[in-house]
């Protein structure tokens, strides 16, 4: 996809580009996306040729998520904890932006 000239940011670990941040969106890794947050990646950045944002994309997967836990197979426990792991979070663990 590249970064179709949307810019970048740089902190201590590296490089910080929209399509890092879409990447992190895509797969939920909280602690990528808020090290782009905190970078000054900005969020309100048309990410494809529709207009769709990051929050666009952060609703779309979260809405696939929540549509596998809908429909696992297990007990309501084993669907929650598999929805809990896919969001990767710790307990109690939130997403800040400054």
């Amino acid at each position: 996809m590249g970064n179709c000239g949307l810019g970048s940011w740089a902190d201590d670990e590296g490089e910080l580009t929209q399509e890092r941040l879409l990447e992190a969106v895509e797969s939920m890794d909280v602690d990528e996306v808020e090290r782009c947050l905190n970078g000054g990646v900005p969020v309100n950045k048309s990410i494809d040729a529709k207009g769709h944002t990051l929050l666009d994309k952060f609703a779309a997967e979260h809405a696939a998520m929540l549509r596998d836990a809908l429909h696992y197979a297990g007990t309501p426990g084993e669907a929650t904890k598999l929805l809990v792991e896919k969001q990767d979070l710790e307990p109690g663990k939130q997403l800040h932006c400054n």
